[in-house]
């Protein structure tokens, strides 16, 4: 596919054309590495490096959902189980309010 380089303002550019986008998953406003192999350009998608709170907990060694959020273990009797109260984080480390 030829693609031609516009001037947009001050900038040059690329349109790529929507069959494009949709073969690699991405939308406008996607965020897109731009590299040069042996006389190339080789565009990628930059996929989020943000994780879910879930992705997080699971890669943490000794972090769960029980002890972020301070849910009691499973109850073994048909009682109620009074909450724990709050966790404590430990002393400020940076520009904190408490």
């Amino acid at each position: 596919m030829e693609l031609n380089i516009g001037k947009w303002g001050n900038s040059q550019g690329v349109r790529l054309p929507k069959e494009l986008l949709r073969q690699l998953s991405v939308d406008v406003g996607a965020s897109l590495e731009a590299v040069v192999v042996d006389n190339a350009l080789v565009l990628r998608p930059v996929r989020s490096s943000k994780r879910t709170l879930r992705e997080l907990l699971d890669a943490s060694p000794g972090l769960s959902d029980s002890t972020v959020h301070g849910t009691p273990p499973p109850r073994t009797s048909g009682r109620p189980r009074k909450h724990d109260g709050e966790l404590d984080w430990g002393l400020p480390v940076g520009k904190e309010e408490w």
